[in-house]
Order: structure tokens, then C-alpha cells, then sequence
């Protein structure tokens, strides 16, 4: 019988407070000890990213975090990129496909000649 996995969160109250790095020692320790590790960032905004051998775009912490817990970096692993984009605009990437344009500027419906349906009119208005 399986037994269910364990989930360890790290979470901090600021930028720059050390979770990526916490969370990248923490992969390299329990894969050593020879746990499955499989590092986890719901959502992240930068617009440095790596890409993936599959050709996906992930935040490169979780980049670095998958080195650490020795598995190849994966797209599951970072499932939404999203990249700034002049002042008031957002390039988003759900599965980091980075094929939604989410711009909020004033007159323009956001949406660019790419979009997916992901951004459905039922979406809050600052992501239509």
C-alpha cells in the first residue's frame, strides 16, 4: 500500500526573505536522503524565466529548486508565469505557454490577436 506523500510549505512575509533558497536546500537534503522531491510555486511574476527540455517557460527558482531535488525541471512545477509588461499590462503564461496578453489599459478590450479562452468574460475585469 502507498502511503500518502508528505507536503512540506515554506512561507515568508516579504520578498527576498530567503524561501526559494530554504526551499531549494530543503530538495537537495531530502532527495539525497532518498525522498521523491517535486518543488511546487503555484504562480510566480518575473521576467526571467528558464525554459524546460519540453520547451515550457517555468520561474527559474523552481528552475533551480528542480537541480536541487535532482529531477529534470517541469511546467507542472510552476503551472502560471506571468511576465510585466509595460505599465499596466501582463503577459501570461497558465502552463506558461505565455499566450494570453492581460493588459488593462484604458479603451482596449486587453485581449491580443493570440488569446486563449482562458480569459473568459466571466474573468475580473483585470484579466479580460
Amino acid at each position: 500500500m502507498n502511503k500518502p506523500a508528505t507536503v512540506i510549505m515554506v512561507q515568508g512575509t516579504s520578498s527576498h526573505a530567503g524561501k526559494s533558497i530554504l526551499a531549494t536546500a530543503l530538495c537537495r537534503i531530502l532527495a539525497q536522503d532518498g525522498s521523491q522531491v517535486a518543488p511546487f510555486k503555484a504562480q510566480h511574476m518575473s521576467l526571467n524565466s528558464f525554459v524546460t527540455p519540453d520547451g515550457s517557460e517555468i520561474g527559474r527558482s523552481q528552475a533551480v529548486q528542480a537541480a536541487g531535488a535532482m529531477v529534470e525541471p517541469r511546467v507542472e512545477m510552476n503551472p502560471v508565469l506571468l511576465k510585466p509588461e509595460a505599465e499596466a499590462g501582463l503577459l501570461s503564461g497558465a502552463h506558461s505557454d505565455c499566450s494570453a496578453r492581460l493588459n488593462d489599459s484604458a479603451g482596449g478590450s486587453g485581449k491580443s490577436s493570440g488569446q486563449s479562452s482562458r480569459a473568459s468574460s466571466s474573468a475580473p475585469r483585470m484579466f479580460q
